[in-house]
């Protein structure tokens, strides 16, 4: 899930973002405008629809968002105009950069008790495998096929693989399932020594540490995508090779599985409120790097950096919050 959530993430489509804005008589702002319209939009409509995961099957689940998120990449290579682009641009993100990915991620803290910050970084090391085989792919077919043919061969490749993949790995998943039901149910009880209670989401509100937490939680996703957003453009005014620029991707892809690696050892024996006040730092030095100097030996160090980064802070970040917010009660913090 995490591996073919690629196509609705941000590294994905802002490679064909020249495409896209050529065919479409688009600005880098008018372009950017609708990507954004379109994240938010998915945003909001994630508080419910992320919400369905808790009253749904699984498998049921998670193979509409795979055909979800297909349609989504039909749609993109069919596009013709800015409505049809919305929506494509709107269904990528929901399912893939949403759906996908939180389905990933709440199924494997759900359903493992212990280590669950190594756990989590094993699950996401295919999001890491897709930063770094995607972005070549894309490169190669540009040699064979147009861009609106490339989105429609990915479909078709997630589609038949994620079918496959579903269908063997959740085969007795219902057994699983009630297996935590019943762990729920004893620890309820006081079997197990604690109350294991799930927060409501006005409790989540209500809390003062929550809206401490935010800004880490919005800020940095919030500054990487946009310079990846923008990456064909930053290649043109820094004057590199983009295919030298894709291959940086695969440095940004091996440093992610190691930070995960490291990163789940760290939150498991260290907690993450201890990690949580150095996780702004590997980001702001890539930032300083790709600032202070146009050579292609910068833009190698920004993809290090923020591959430390942004493993480092979600693994932190989403510990945390799952620690405090699904295993206690309120006030417990």
């Amino acid at each position: 899930m995490t591996f073919w959530s690629g196509p609705g993430q941000t590294f994905f489509i802002s490679l064909f973002g020249g495409h896209i804005r050529s065919e479409l008589s688009l600005s880098h702002g008018e372009f950017g405008g609708i990507y954004s319209l379109a994240t938010l939009l998915s945003a909001l409509v994630l508080i419910w629809s992320g919400s369905l995961i808790d009253r749904l099957d699984l498998k049921k689940f998670s193979i509409a968002a795979v055909c979800g998120l297909g349609v989504g990449c039909f749609m993109m290579s069919l596009s013709a105009g800015l409505v049809s682009l919305f929506f494509a641009l709107f269904l990528l993100r929901q399912m893939g950069q949403g759906l996908m990915y939180m389905i990933s991620s709440t199924t494997m803290v759900r359903y493992l008790q212990e280590n669950r910050g190594k756990a989590s970084a094993l699950a996401g090391m295919g999001y890491a495998m897709s930063e770094a085989i995607m972005p070549l792919i894309i490169v190669v077919m540009l040699m064979w096929v147009g861009w609106r043919s490339r989105w429609q061969i990915f479909a078709v490749m997630m589609i038949a693989s994620m079918g496959l993949a579903i269908g063997i790995l959740l085969r007795h998943h219902h057994e699983r399932h009630t297996r935590y039901l019943s762990s729920l149910g004893s620890n309820s009880n006081g079997n197990h020594g604690r109350d294991r209670r799930q927060w409501t989401r006005p409790e989540v509100l209500q809390d003062k540490l929550f809206y401490l937490f935010m800004p880490g939680l919005m800020s940095q996703p919030l500054l990487f995508t946009g310079f990846i957003f923008h990456q064909v453009h930053l290649v043109e005014v820094k004057q590199w090779s983009l295919a030298m620029w894709g291959t940086a991707f695969s440095l940004y892809a091996i440093v992610s599985v190691l930070a995960k690696l490291v990163t789940g050892f760290w939150v498991d024996r260290y907690g993450a409120i201890r990690l949580v006040p150095i996780i702004a730092l590997p980001m702001a030095l890539g930032l300083l790097f790709l600032a202070l100097s146009s050579h292609i030996s910068s833009g190698y160090w920004f993809f290090g950096f923020d591959g430390h980064h942004g493993r480092f802070s979600d693994h932190c970040l989403r510990t945390l919050l799952v620690r405090v917010i699904w295993d206690t009660t309120p006030g417990c913090h």
